[in-house]
């Protein structure tokens, strides 16, 4: 997957919009404070970089592979303007740094890879002796799509849809992986990513969510026939609910605002101590 700073911002901002009360909670569950150093691995455009560097005057670093996505993370800090050091550098060899940070920490980042140990090992290895290290990874598998509308059984139907051939997801395999490589007093915290309804965010108009619906249509359509998981009667039932359901807005756009459906899924945020 080709990843930009537009796309990774857009998606990190719908599923983490509010980002100030995540700082907060990671400001609590990190027990961040000035005099740490803290390293972002896979930083990508630095989105989690920053929202830590808003909670405390720290030695932040970003560190990616991609130098296309570190010049964005730099332009949006200095945008912010946030004191954070981005370099390039992969975190399955993060080099020299050993015992080096208070909190080692990636974001959307070990999915990446068949095997994490690898580079949960080297974020240990950097880590200071008492650190934290820090992963935070969705569950897939728990994706919901709740529509307030529906009855029992298209309810019930939406849910095995949404989680039809999905991948797992790593995000409740994180407390097992972190004490595989020796990482203690292992513990966690959960962040829903979501939205509620369709609803207008700054960037977005009402006509712009129409069209996001229009375009979510033709991807049910067209990856709907290749599911290992929904009979074909399911399929036609599930097509039928989402094109109804568009032509509703479509006549009443102005009921946009009062959708109150929900969609979206747990995101584990998991910290385990270097003894």
């Amino acid at each position: 997957m080709e990843y930009t700073v537009e796309g990774l911002e857009r998606s990190r901002n719908i599923g983490f919009r509010q980002g100030d009360i995540l700082g907060l909670v990671l400001k609590v569950f990190l027990n961040l404070s000035n005099d740490l150093r803290i390293l972002d691995l896979g930083c990508g455009s630095g989105f989690f970089t920053r929202i830590i560097a808003k909670q405390c005057n720290a030695e932040i670093i970003g560190v990616d592979i991609n130098e296309r996505l570190l010049d964005g993370a730099r332009k949006l800090a200095k945008k912010e303007g946030l004191n954070i050091i981005y370099e390039v550098g992969d975190i399955r060899n993060i080099g020299d740094k050993d015992n080096s940070f208070d909190i080692v920490m990636c974001d959307v980042v070990l999915e990446r890879f068949q095997v994490i140990t690898t580079p949960l090992s080297e974020m240990k290895k950097v880590c200071k002796d008492g650190g934290i290290v820090v992963a935070i990874e969705p569950f897939y598998q728990s994706f919901i799509e709740y529509y307030p509308e529906t009855d029992n059984e298209t309810r019930n139907l939406l849910l095995k849809f949404s989680r039809a051939d999905r991948n797992f997801g790593l995000g409740p395999m994180l407390p097992e992986s972190f004490n595989s490589v020796g990482l203690k007093n292992i513990d966690f915290v959960t962040w829903f990513w979501g939205d509620i309804g369709y609803k207008i965010l700054e960037f977005e108009t009402k006509e712009e969510k129409l069209q996001f619906m229009e375009e979510n249509l033709k991807r049910i359509k067209k990856f709907l026939p290749d599911s290992k998981q929904l009979q074909k009667e399911e399929q036609l039932k599930i097509i039928q609910f989402y094109e109804e359901r568009l032509k509703f807005y479509k006549e009443n756009p102005e009921k946009l605002n009062r959708d109150m459906s929900v969609r979206g899924m747990p995101v584990f945020i998991v910290k385990g101590y270097k003894k």
